[in-house]
């Protein structure tokens, strides 16, 4: 009988500036909202970067998007309240904001 993936590191990778943070996208569609225990849901892991190693450091929950009004989303990945969407990050990107 066939795993169901839990979540999945997706297309985004990016270091942070300082070189000392590497974020990957997760995305889940079996549980978005990271319900069950050991699931992230949608989110972007955070590493820390030193002397060559990655360590786990935690991770960015992105909660399920509100849809506009009148807008729908197929039965099969509606696992979120009524009227969202499952968000599924792909690409990233870093942009340095006032304080650095």
């Amino acid at each position: 009988m066939p795993e169901e993936a839990h979540q999945s590191y997706f297309v985004g990778l990016a270091f942070s500036g300082d070189g000392n943070h590497l974020y990957a996208s997760l995305g889940s569609i079996t549980d978005p909202t990271g319900e069950t225990p050991g699931d992230t849901g949608n989110a972007i892991a955070v590493y820390g970067f030193r002397d060559g190693k990655v360590t786990s450091e935690r991770s960015i929950k992105i909660p399920p998007s509100q849809l506009a009004s009148h807008k729908w989303v197929a039965k099969g990945v509606f696992k979120t309240s009524e009227g969202t969407a499952t968000p599924y990050p792909a690409g990233v990107a870093l942009v340095p904001g006032s304080g650095g």
